[in-house]
């Protein structure tokens, strides 16, 4: 745009999440915060739920609708909370590695669906967890997220996050006759797999507290990842609006937001990203905010880390999931009237 001033892009090869100043110049430009005040927030409070019972706990995820056939829960009993609370005390004492840590999250905490060539033949909500999977940008339906303060100094920065682990909204609910036509709208991989909802980032244990380089890594991590998650989530929700008429309001930015969980050897932060969008409907950026955060080397710790992936996994499979839906085929519905 003629007479726009330049931009204080400070020239280099880019910048790495672990870097000081990576909040700074590589996130606030593109309108995404973080705000780092201490919560401890009750999980059912958050989504306006019912608590879970103290024993059945899979069973009371499982008669919610749609997810009978989803096997992500955790149930939470004396013998569970006890294996944990040993292993992590266990690891701390060893001293162990951060891949020791990730990969008994994978096999006990952080659990997965049962992998199928096909998509199942099921009408129940699944997820699909994906560890080091690349979220880049680069497909005109995986954009990055636009840089919203350009007077700022910032670095370039390509949002190549590959998460620890991430789960994802699958095809697999998605009425058959919408499949075929889904990738007009959004980008789909391996043929089955669209947004992410819920991403975990490991740190191997270290004394350092959470003003420490270890823990900011794996925050700025959260925070790029679901950026551009949200960004695109956005981008198809305002198609889905223009397409049918209505306003934006705030349900509708309800919608918009991820979680994530940072964990450090035993201890993890809980995190929340929504999108900031205006009342007209405008991308401005995100934010992140702390919701809860604990240790499992304690029996209220990791029963709070149960309660709060419980519930992500619940509000990712019957709120976020089901409204991806509507929107894919309130987009493909208008394209389809338009001829």
């Amino acid at each position: 745009m003629e007479g726009k001033k330049p931009s204080k892009k400070v020239s280099d090869n880019g910048i790495k999440t672990k870097h000081a100043e990576f909040e700074t110049l590589a996130l606030k430009p593109h309108g995404i915060t973080i705000e780092d005040d201490r919560k401890h927030v009750n999980p059912f409070q958050h989504f306006a739920t019912d608590p879970a019972p103290t024993t059945g706990v899979i069973s009371h995820y499982k008669s919610k609708n749609g997810l009978q056939d989803t096997s992500l829960w955790l149930e939470g009993d004396d013998q569970f909370t006890e294996d944990i609370l040993r292993e992590y005390k266990s690891m701390k004492e060893f001293k162990l590695c951060e891949s020791e840590y990730s990969l008994y999250a994978f096999e006990n905490l952080l659990k997965r669906e049962m992998r199928s060539p096909h998509l199942p033949n099921t009408t129940s909500w699944l997820t699909e967890r994906m560890v080091e999977f690349t979220t880049r940008p680069g497909d005109h339906h995986w954009e990055t997220p636009p840089v919203i303060h350009e007077k700022v100094a910032r670095k370039d920065y390509a949002f190549d996050v590959r998460p620890d682990c991430s789960y994802w909204i699958t095809l697999q609910a998605f009425h058959p006759k919408y499949r075929k036509r889904i990738e007009e709208h959004v980008l789909v991989r391996h043929g089955r797999i669209l947004w992410p909802y819920f991403i975990i980032e490991f740190k191997k244990d270290s004394e350092s507290n959470r003003n420490g380089t270890t823990f900011k890594t794996a925050r700025n991590q959260i925070a790029a990842a679901s950026a551009i998650g949200l960004y695109n989530r956005w981008k198809l929700k305002k198609r889905a609006l223009d397409a049918t008429g209505q306003q934006w309001g705030p349900k509708t930015a309800q919608m918009l937001r991820h979680y994530g969980i940072t964990f450090v050897g035993c201890n993890y932060d809980i995190w929340c990203i929504e999108a900031d969008v205006g009342s007209s409907g405008t991308w401005t950026g995100c934010r992140m905010f702390r919701l809860y955060e604990d240790k499992c080397s304690t029996a209220e710790g990791v029963h709070g880390f149960i309660n709060w992936v419980n519930e992500i996994h619940s509000w990712g499979l019957t709120v976020y999931g089901p409204d991806c839906e509507k929107d894919v085929k309130d987009c493909i519905d208008s394209a389809s009237e338009a001829g």
